[in-house]
């Protein structure tokens, strides 16, 4: 079965996604709401897939989480967020990571 990890700060959005992932018959091994979190859980479970919020609580943000996925292995990611594109200040910070 494919493993999924969910980094989301705002616990409803995280659960709504989850529901949604669980109805086709996926994992949900994770839900992180900040980046330390998500990097320990992301160890501990070894996902198949994560969606990454790109602003999360704390200092390190989400594309400070998918760099480090993809310093350690190349799993794919998807990001997650309401406030993106080409005049985000992210854009280029997270196009950088390559993205599923």
């Amino acid at each position: 079965m494919l493993k999924i990890q969910i980094v989301e700060d705002d616990l409803l959005e995280a659960e709504q996604l989850q529901k949604h992932l669980q109805m086709m018959n996926l994992e949900v091994v994770a839900i992180s709401k900040n980046a330390e979190e998500a990097i320990a859980d992301f160890e501990k479970h070894k996902p198949h897939l994560l969606f990454i919020d790109i602003n999360l609580q704390g200092e390190k943000d989400g594309i400070y989480v998918a760099e480090y996925v993809n310093q350690n292995c190349r799993i794919p990611f998807i990001y997650l967020s309401n406030y993106f594109g080409k005049e985000s200040p992210y854009f280029k910070r997270a196009i950088a990571t390559v993205p599923a």
